[in-house]
């Protein structure tokens, strides 16, 4: 498994693991100081290496090219994994390695709140990495304890069983139609961490990013780890072969396809790389191929020995937003589409979500409606339970779009509703008889905390790169990603709002290299050539902002995140601004999700002066949505200037790659999408120069 190296370490090298079968024959000589764990497995005859294999799965290779999916992989059944790693939830010192989590003499299953890692909130799960000698008694093998591992690097992968089915990954058991929903759960990983090995075992922590409500039973996770061999810590790349646990693929051999930059660095703390995961290079067996499919799936009752398994429960209801129920036969699987199990909407049972963030409906009075489900969420925008007093939320609909349902005041512009418990309500939108745009504001608090952008008519393509916003004819936009122009069965432009006709995806992530930071990284990469703003500037024709200078200085934990902003732009024809009594609102999204809003509704100071017309805001206690001050000024004729500061823990988690900024004053609506950077120190910065 090269691309476990590269992952752990970053480290570079010559690798050829391109063996035949006839090249396979049995390990006779040690490969480092303990040779138990590759005892009997087969080696690669060009290299002298073991080949990396899976427990209960026959050896996997992916043939000359070392790249798997390119039609020259081989199954050699002849062999089988045995055990060489197990990965256990908490804290393991005993020699002998234990049952896993819900299996006959094992511990009972570990229920964990979402949280940890970079949101800086809850606790993260514990796990112990164990290099197992291979003995038959006890049943999971004794751990190897002398140094002969020691410094060699770990890594630990979390999984999440989304469907509910007892399984990780793509399975026949149950039917073929939801395999693109099981294949997602593979391919959609909740959490990683790195460590490093000593005396045989590993241990560390790490955060979990979906949950499910502790209400419908929260989502059982899967722990699947992988570690590495080699007489030399430091020539890793050439001088070893990985172990591991099962997992639900095989990842890539090539190590270019995993770290990026130019290919995998050398072990040096002052060079940066990006670790991809790009499932479109993983191993996942067709599921027509006799008996593999059910090799891969992994288990989360504990009958899966190497694995470990915890169910993890949402946080406590902070927010709300609005999602659509996928179709399990249509969904495509992608690693950044992130969907999440929530209760059906009669509490019976369980059913997976998708926020929507933009949405198309017919133009044809009451003949066709769009149901939507509005749900409570925490702060990592998992559904959850709200406590017994629930949410107070206010719906409110702009321009081209109604709330038929629910409507208790008979105004279809606006509701007023109390969610109570995680089951949430139904909205029902419908067109108000007329092609345009609109948008849906879902308010908590008087804070907007969700918009779902609406677009009455035919569906579009706002950016005119030939491929609709909505290609699949869902009414979601962004449900179904393309990974080329129509993906064979129609699909989503998969970078909205940027000109990128060829769709280029190629690592399977939902998100186009136009709009996921690969273009920034690497501009002469396939497709990257053909990254631009349509001329209007955006989606749906709204005019665009000039010049943008928005940065971002995320701080670990509960310490202060801190945001500045810089804008200019040209007021349209016929608009005025008055920030002293109308609101003005900003809204910082990406990847489709908002990320950040303010409101400041009417609370602008006044400052014009007979040539120039000033409006201001301060406050050091930050108390309207983290903004601190906030200034707008005339340049010159229509030219404006606008400036915010806004600071608070957890403010925003903004990564690089393609952001959308929507800035609005009272109902006039000025749009740019624009890309970041790492600037260092957990700083990004997004640019935007016209």
């Amino acid at each position: 498994m090269k691309s476990l190296r590269a992952v752990i370490l970053g480290l570079t090298g010559p690798v050829v693991l391109g063996a035949t079968l006839a090249a396979v024959v049995v390990l006779a000589m040690p490969v480092f100081a303990r040779a138990d764990v590759f005892a009997g497995d087969p080696i690669d005859a060009g290299t002298g290496l073991p080949h990396p294999m899976m427990p209960g799965l026959p050896l996997v290779l992916d043939g000359d090219d070392d790249r798997w999916n390119t039609g020259d992989d081989t199954v050699d059944p002849g062999f089988t994994g045995d055990i060489d790693l197990a990965v256990r939830v908490g804290t393991v010192t005993a020699v002998s390695i234990p049952a896993p989590s819900g299996a006959a003499g094992g511990p009972s299953i570990t229920v964990l709140q979402a949280g940890g890692g970079s949101s800086g909130s809850f606790a993260e799960a514990g796990f112990t990495v164990l290099v197992s000698d291979g003995a038959a008694n006890p049943p999971y093998g004794n751990v190897i304890d002398d140094s002969g591992l020691d410094n060699r690097g770990l890594v630990v992968f979390a999984f999440g069983d989304l469907d509910g089915d007892g399984i990780i990954g793509p399975t026949n058991t149950d039917g073929s139609t939801d395999n693109s929903v099981e294949l997602q759960e593979a391919n959609a990983y909740l959490g990683r961490q790195v460590g490093v090995l000593a005396g045989g075992r590993g241990h560390g922590t790490l955060g979990i990013q979906i949950a499910a409500p502790a209400s419908i039973g929260g989502l059982a996770v899967s722990l699947s780890a992988g570690a590495y061999t080699g007489n030399d810590s430091q020539i890793l790349f050439i001088d070893g072969t990985p172990i591991f646990t099962k997992w639900p693929f095989f990842p890539p051999l090539d190590p270019n396809r995993v770290v990026g930059n130019g290919g995998a660095p050398p072990p040096d703390p002052e060079l940066t790389s990006k670790i991809k995961f790009e499932p479109e290079n993983n191993f996942a067996p067709d599921p027509a191929t006799p008996g593999l499919l059910e090799a891969f799936a992994v288990a989360t009752d504990g009958s899966e020995p190497t694995t470990d398994q915890l169910i993890v429960v949402s946080g406590p209801a902070a927010s709300v937003r609005l999602f659509s129920e996928i179709d399990a036969a249509s969904f495509r699987a992608s690693a950044r589409v992130r969907i999440r199990p929530a209760p059906s909407s009669d509490g019976a049972s369980r059913v997976l979500v998708i926020p929507v963030s933009y949405v198309v409906i017919p133009v044809d009075g009451t003949s066709t409606t769009h149901p939507l489900r509005l749900l409570p969420v925490d702060i990592l925008g998992n559904v959850a339970d709200t406590d017994v007093q629930g949410l107070s939320v206010e719906l409110r609909a702009h321009g081209a779009v109604r709330i038929v349902s629910p409507n208790a005041d008979g105004d279809q512009t606006t509701e007023t509703l109390a969610l109570i418990g995680a089951v949430g309500t139904s909205v029902v939108l419908n067109d108000t008889g007329l092609s345009g745009e609109g948008r849906v504001d879902v308010l908590l608090n008087g804070k907007v905390v969700w918009q779902t952008l609406v677009v009455a008519g035919s569906a579009l393509d706002e950016d005119g790169d030939g491929v609709f916003d909505d290609g699949n004819g869902s009414g979601i936009v962004g449900d179904r990603p393309c990974t080329t122009p129509d993906g064979g069965a129609g699909c989503d432009d998969n970078c909205l709002g940027m000109i990128n006709p060829s769709q280029v995806d190629d690592g399977g992530v939902g998100f186009g290299a136009c709009c996921n930071g690969d273009c920034i990284e690497d501009p002469l990469a396939e497709g990257c050539g053909e990254c631009q703003l349509p001329a209007g500037g955006g989606p749906g024709s709204v005019p665009p902002l000039d010049r943008v200078n928005l940065r971002v200085r995320m701080s670990a934990g509960q310490t202060v995140d801190r945001m500045t902003l810089k804008v200019d732009f040209d007021l349209p024809p016929g608009v005025e601004i008055h920030a002293d009594t109308e609101s003005v609102t900003l809204g910082v999204f990406q990847n489709d999700t908002l990320l950040y809003s303010g409101l400041l509704d009417g609370v602008m100071q006044n400052v014009s002066t007979p040539t120039k017309t000033r409006f201001k805001y301060k406050d050091k206690s930050a108390s309207l949505d983290s903004i601190s001050r906030a200034s707008l000024r005339q340049r010159k004729g229509v030219s404006y200037r606008f400036r915010l500061r806004a600071r608070a823990p957890g403010l925003i988690d903004v990564g690089v790659g393609a952001v959308r900024l929507d800035l609005q004053f009272g109902g006039d609506l000025l749009r740019s999408i624009f890309d970041c950077v790492e600037k260092g120190n957990n700083a990004v910065r997004c640019v935007l120069s016209n």
